[in-house]
């Protein structure tokens, strides 16, 4: 009867220890918590521990929406902010998420901590975009696009907004400047 006892007590802290994992886990269909298809109204309940700051911001050209969610742990420290979509039904969800946490990683370890090399190592690369100051890379099989800092590049390319970008043109050690998922 107590081997019993010991093996669901460990099954359940077993289960207690994958939860905790998965809390900053990054996949394809996922972020912590929150999946592609999370109503908005659920990310009270979601992060009923943490605080969820609701805001609208005219004028940025960085979203399809000027609506942003601000998620926050209790302590303050600022884990995500989510832009809403609308989904077939017209109800909002979950559409776009930028990584403020570099606890968020994905299962092969990428976060706000890693490198380009780091990320070309993990990922096929689909596109690469030039802007002002990063250059964006499309990681289509995981939803994700991550601007690098534009000044880890040569001089030559990071005034030129014409000039397109190769994979080789990037330097290993630039760094992530913003670290995003969209499931639009």
């Amino acid at each position: 009867m107590s081997y019993r006892l010991l093996f669901i007590i460990g099954i359940l802290l077993l289960g207690s220890c994958t939860r905790n994992e998965d809390t900053f886990l990054i996949t394809k269909d996922s972020v912590g918590p929150l999946m592609r298809d999370t109503p908005i109204s659920r990310l009270d309940s979601i992060f009923s521990k943490d605080s969820v700051v609701k805001s609208a911001y005219e004028g940025e050209l960085r979203y399809a929406s000027t609506e942003r969610i601000l998620i926050y742990e209790k302590s303050g420290v600022q884990l995500m902010e989510i832009t809403p979509g609308l989904n077939n039904e017209n109800i909002k969800v979950v559409e776009n998420i930028k990584i403020l946490d570099p606890r968020y990683a994905t299962d092969e370890g990428i976060s706000l901590h890693s490198t380009f090399k780091d990320i070309k190592n993990q990922y096929t690369i689909n596109r690469i975009e030039n802007s002002i100051s990063s250059i964006v890379l499309f990681i289509d099989e995981a939803h994700l696009y991550i601007a690098l800092d534009k000044s880890f590049l040569p001089e030559q390319y990071r005034w030129d907004l014409s000039r397109s970008i190769a994979i080789e043109d990037i330097p290993d050690q630039t760094v992530i400047k913003h670290f995003m998922i969209g499931w639009n």
